[in-house]
């Protein structure tokens, strides 16, 4: 088919670019039969985007569907089989051509032409010969009233999907037959090419309608661009003159015969291949001739290229750092394929460092001085510090000399040098600080500041009291807990008192029963040999406080039920029942024990305990030490009165002579 020239603009933004295409032809006429053929697309810029679709199912894109820039668009129009024209559309970037295709065509001959009959009437026959045969009446042609009509239908050996029609009177029955697959294969799929380029073809195997277009501008098609069947397509390479390979597609609707031609051949030399530069450093440049695009690399560190490509003639940049290595070194530059050698002096032997770090902890630690220094070149350490020591005293090139911290027992910063060769490490340690905090010492149990009383357990908080983890007092029914725990011990006017605990910031204490009979107790906290400041704490007879399970003074207490079971608001005790309530404060001891014993058996205390649940008084059966515990941790056991109010935030309280513990413990009563 020919079409006249004629172009449709066509506005069409992209990326805020106004583009315009231009189709030829700008419509299509096709004829019933099948149709290929292809859409010329001339775009106002190389960079606007393009889309084809077709809108009805008889109009097929076979290629280009979408594209940037000038272009083709392939189609295939199915043959018409209704004997009526139809119309469809081809949309490029919302712009429509028209197709228009003509009805199908199916001549009949009659024989004869007609007839004639005299008034009584009479029959004939009619002989009817056409090329629509391939849908056939088998039986019956005729009838009347109530039936059925049998019919055949050919095999359908086109490509092309097919309709027909059988009459009844006035009524049609429509028959659609599609055809068989496309089958298109290229032999062979891909080409390799020289850069000087050649002439070749490739070959069709088809059963259908077929439209070849070149994808790059090198590549050209030089016999027919359509067929139908087997066939061939001839093209033609152009010569290659860059360095580079390239890859091209001929598209036969739709299937790719890829075509990649070899690069030309590139020539690189340098003006010279060899440099030296003296161990203190240097630099130069090497002259590079060449015919195409080359690159400059180095695989060795202590060479920099000022320049890393070029085209053509050229040259490159080169230069090194002074050689810390007593030893001369050599490297390699590679351009295009060429090597070029640099050769630098040897350097003098010289040691660096690691920056010294702050001051490490007085309570001594770890460290390491980290050595840089080339291959052969030997260091010496110095050190005459005895708290400092060094796990390594000489070495070779580079390296790490690990070092120990002893703690700081000296109660003032220190330092010392460390030489590595004439480079100069300096270890600071911190010296300890021990501070009580404001709220001094607090009742172990109830958390609350105020007069202390012997045997009392005491929470002292602060800083630098101790190791950075907790450490526990140990003992058993034979020994008593140490005064010193780790690096710290607590002074009460003086003495050290047993701890049960220590870490950074807290320090856990037994008033010892010595304290008795004192208005004031002078407290202080040792650490690493270093003293706190010193704060007085006013002693009392006793000072009772409930252990609660929370910790913090308040909520329920640490009490167990008759059965030994832990008392809650899920396990509450029965009135009339005994539980056992642990506290601290309770003074003196019927028997005295040593000062941060354990019991090995039920201890009264001096004073008297009294209880209360509720609003009611509560019998004390007993208050004392108890059994496998040091002695500051006292048991009350109490029974609960009959008449106290169930639920599970009933008040308890305990009185040691006249001195009653905080209000906000509680227990749980059925």
């Amino acid at each position: 088919m020919r079409w006249p020239t004629l172009l449709i603009i066509i506005p069409f933004a992209l990326h805020g670019q106004n583009c315009t295409f231009s189709s030829a032809p700008p419509s299509i006429s096709a004829p019933a039969a099948e149709t290929v053929g292809a859409l010329s697309i001339r775009a106002s810029a190389g960079s606007c985007a393009r889309t084809a679709a077709a809108t009805v199912p008889w109009i097929t894109i076979s290629f280009g569907n979408t594209g940037t820039g000038n272009g083709s668009i392939g189609y295939r129009i199915q043959a018409n089989r209704d004997p009526r024209v139809r119309n469809g559309l081809i949309q490029i970037s919302g712009t429509n051509v028209s197709v228009t295709q003509a009805a199908a065509v199916c001549p009949f001959q009659l024989s004869p032409a007609g007839a004639a009959f005299t008034a009584t009437g009479g029959s004939g026959s009619i002989g009817i010969t056409t090329n629509c045969n391939w849908i056939a009446v088998t039986s019956p042609p005729s009838g009347t009233g109530n039936g059925s009509v049998s019919f055949a239908v050919l095999a359908n050996t086109t490509t092309v999907s097919r309709s027909g029609f059988i009459d009844f009177g006035f009524a049609q029955f429509r028959i659609t037959q599609a055809g068989v697959p496309c089958n298109l294969t290229l032999a062979p799929a891909r080409a390799s090419v020289p850069s000087s380029g050649e002439t070749s073809a490739v070959a069709i195997t088809a059963n259908c309608s077929w439209i070849a277009t070149a994808t790059v501008p090198w590549i050209t098609l030089t016999g027919s661009t359509s067929g139908s069947g087997a066939g061939s397509v001839p093209y033609s390479v152009a010569t290659n003159a860059s360095t580079l390979s390239r890859t091209g597609i001929i598209s036969v609707s739709g299937q790719s015969f890829t075509i990649t031609q070899g690069a030309a051949g590139c020539n690189v030399t340098l003006g010279s291949t060899t440099a030296s530069v003296p161990g203190s450093g240097g630099s130069g440049s090497i002259a590079v001739q060449a015919n195409c695009q080359w690159t400059a690399s180095t695989d060795d560190s202590w060479i920099s290229l000022g320049g890393q490509s070029g085209t053509g003639n050229g040259t490159v940049p080169f230069s090194s750092p002074s050689n810390p290595s007593p030893l001369p070194r050599t490297g390699a530059i590679a351009i295009g394929g060429q090597f070029f050698s640099v050769t630098q002096a040897a350097g003098s032997c010289r040691v660096a460092i690691s920056s010294p770090p702050d001051a490490l902890s007085f309570r001594g630690g770890t460290g390491s001085i980290a050595v840089t220094a080339a291959a052969g070149c030997r260091w010496r350490t110095a050190n005459s510090a005895n708290w400092v020591t060094l796990a390594a005293d000489s070495g070779d090139g580079n390296g790490l000399i690990p070092f120990t911290v002893a703690p700081n027992l000296t109660g003032a910063q220190r330092s010392t040098p460390v030489l590595v060769d004439d480079q100069l490490f300096l270890v600071a340690q911190s010296a300890a600080r021990p501070r009580l905090a404001e709220s001094g010492a607090i009742h172990a149990a109830t958390l609350q500041s105020g007069p202390v009383a012997p045997g009392l357990l005491l929470l002292l908080s602060g800083n630098d009291f101790g190791p950075l983890t907790t450490m526990l007092g140990e003992g058993n029914e034979s020994t008593s807990l140490s005064t010193t725990l780790g690096p710290t011990r607590v002074l009460l006017d003086g003495e050290a008192a047993p701890l049960t605990s220590t870490q950074d910031n807290q320090v856990g204490v037994i008033v010892p029963a010595s304290a008795t009979g004192r208005a004031f107790l002078r407290l202080e906290v040792s650490s690493y040999g270093v003293r706190s400041q010193a704060i007085a704490m006013p002693i009392v007879e006793a000072a009772p406080g409930i252990f609660t399970l929370s910790g913090a003074g308040r909520g329920p207490g640490v009490i167990l039920n008759e059965d030994g079971s832990l008392n809650s608001a899920q396990n509450p005790v029965a009135r009339g029942s005994t539980v056992r309530v642990f506290f601290t404060g309770g003074g003196l001891l019927t028997s005295p024990l040593p000062d941060g014993a354990f019991s090995f058996a039920p201890i009264p205390t001096q004073l008297p305990v009294f209880a209360s649940i509720g609003e009611a008084a509560a019998e004390v059966k007993y208050a004392g030490t108890v059994p496998g515990l040091i002695s500051a941790i006292l048991m009350a056991t109490v029974t609960v009165p009959t008449d106290v109010l169930s639920g599970p935030e009933i008040a308890i309280l305990l009185r040691a002579g006249t001195t009653e513990s905080p209000a906000g413990v509680t227990m749980s009563v059925q």
